[in-house]
């Protein structure tokens, strides 16, 4: 939860902190180059430290409900419907967005010129290939989400391509999408990690953790991306999420909606953006004024 000031939050919690202040400088890391130019960053804290203390800008669910296969999405549609368009429409703020949305509208509303509203972000909801159910992805059957078949089974290349136009989350100004964004915000997905390097915590898979700390998405604190994961024959809807361990390895695994985890807000800064001063490394970052 946020709190306007530290004594608020210690009302009710015992364990807070400030995340940030007023008019602190931000840092993003660079994720990669979209198709049109423009960058894909996120949230890296508000000093240039790779392993800060506050690479998040804070701690949310992703759905305070999950027991549905719809709160697999960062909007969902209509919980126990019988289809899948039903379902996954994207009528209802997942909790998550509603929390990015606030911090955006507070810290991020000012600089709306230099943001690219054009590229947006995949929540792909498509099901798994080894599904057979016809009912998959419906209220609460339990299945797997298509980025499954790549992150745990590698049946498929991973794609950064949004393959369904009603996951490709985009603002009314964008010209692709499904043009349902109140802002130009989201999150990575877990095929940009995938990219980036990482794959599942599956110990059949375990040679593939990252073991560098230094790696640009490696966190302290467990992260969500965007990306279904499963619907779970208990009744739980989970996400993929980005994860560390004390030792310095880092790996992706899937999450339930309901746990707390922090928030890592990914955007993307038009092409024809001029850097201030700087050279991007830890030293001297790229600055925008």
């Amino acid at each position: 939860m946020e709190f306007l000031t530290l004594e608020e939050c210690s009302a009710v919690y015992d364990n807070c902190r400030v995340l940030s202040r007023a008019g602190k400088e931000m840092y993003w890391r660079i994720i990669r180059v979209n198709g049109n130019g423009s960058l894909r960053l996120i949230y890296a804290g508000t000093t240039p430290k790779h392993l800060n203390d506050d690479p998040f800008i804070g701690v949310s669910m992703y759905n305070d409900e999950e027991d549905d296969n719809a709160y697999v999405g960062y909007m969902y549609g209509t919980p126990n419907s019988n289809t899948y368009e039903e379902t996954h429409a994207n009528k209802n703020d997942s909790t998550i967005k509603e929390y990015i949305d606030s911090w955006y509208e507070k810290n991020l509303l000012s600089d709306n010129d230099k943001i690219d509203t054009e590229s947006g972000f995949c929540a792909d909801r498509r099901i798994s290939k080894r599904e057979t159910n016809p009912q998959a992805g419906v209220g609460k059957n339990s299945n797997q989400y298509y980025t499954t078949d790549i992150i745990s089974y590698r049946l498929d290349v991973p794609s950064l391509k949004c393959a369904n136009t009603n996951d490709y989350f985009t603002t009314t100004t964008s010209s692709a999408g499904n043009k349902a964004l109140t802002y130009p915000v989201g999150l990575i997905t877990a095929i940009e990690a995938v990219y980036a390097g990482y794959a599942t915590s599956d110990k059949d898979y375990s040679e593939h953790y990252i073991t560098n700390s230094n790696m640009y998405l490696y966190g302290n604190f467990p992260y969500r991306t965007m990306t279904p994961g499963t619907f779970h024959y208990t009744g739980e809807a989970s996400i993929w999420h980005i994860n560390s361990r004390s030792n310095g390895e880092g790996y992706i695994t899937s999450g339930v909606a309901k746990m707390y985890e922090t928030i890592r807000p990914v955007i993307n800064l038009k092409a024809d953006i001029t850097f201030a001063s700087g050279d991007g490394t830890a030293d001297r970052p790229f600055k925008i004024d």
